[in-house]
């Protein structure tokens, strides 16, 4: 009775560990397509073969994600920059920086200082993280909008002076709109940096996981395999 007991429980966990880790996250062009496809899917299937780790990716709204983890109903999501960190929590080592850009016409000088957007009217995407540094500088007028293609439609209307925004949703934005030609920036001189990483909650069987995840990231890096998948 008592190896009956033992085998049911051991099936059990192992059941229970098997058992794909809900992640959470949303739709940002290039990097999360859908459930299968994007650059950071691409790395969690990465770090899935590193672990040895099951993920299963649900897709929400950011708020909604960001909202689900607060209140404990998702055990982990991603990408995630420090200024929305949720505490307690666990997070892992930057697996990219966001780096943020000004884009502008191509016929007016090139913006790659913050300063040089006083007195303009700046772009910006609602629920994108750009950092304090601009979004509660005092100095920018700043006319938020739903995506980078209203901001691209704006600039070439002459409704706002430039847009910030990073590498991958406003680039794409540009190329989706055959703008290449008309606008500028300079990816060698962002106006802010940010960490992007994974976020776990904070109990000891996840708090584990995100040790495992961090490891993993810290074996990419210096592999080099974040810097060919991310800045291809």
């Amino acid at each position: 009775m008592t190896r009956i007991c033992l085998f049911l429980l051991l099936c059990v966990t192992c059941s229970a560990v098997s058992k794909p880790i809900v992640i959470g996250s949303y739709l940002i062009p290039g990097l999360i397509e859908s459930t299968s496809t994007g650059r950071l899917i691409e790395l969690l299937k990465d770090i899935e073969q590193i672990t040895h780790l099951e993920f299963e990716v649900k897709l929400y709204p950011t708020k909604r994600v960001q909202l689900m983890f607060q209140q404990g109903q998702l055990p982990a999501y991603f990408p995630e920059l420090e200024a929305q960190r949720s505490f307690p929590s666990c997070r892992t080592a930057a697996f990219m920086e966001k780096k943020i850009v000004v884009f502008n016409r191509l016929s007016e000088p090139m913006i790659t200082d913050i300063k040089q957007l006083k007195g303009k009217r700046v772009g910006a995407v609602r629920g994108f993280s750009y950092g304090k540094n601009i979004t509660h500088n005092p100095d920018l007028t700043i006319e938020w909008v739903s995506n980078d293609e209203v901001n691209l439609k704006k600039l070439q209307a002459r409704r706002i002076d430039a847009f910030v925004g990073d590498l991958s949703s406003s680039i794409n934005a540009i190329k989706m709109l055959q703008l290449d030609n008309e606008v500028h920036y300079n990816l060698a001189q962002p106006i802010n940096e940010l960490d992007v990483f994974f976020m776990f909650q904070q109990d000891s069987q996840l708090g584990a996981v995100c040790n495992q995840v961090n490891e993993a990231i810290l074996l990419l890096k210096q592999q080099g395999k974040l810097d060919d998948l991310f800045l291809k």
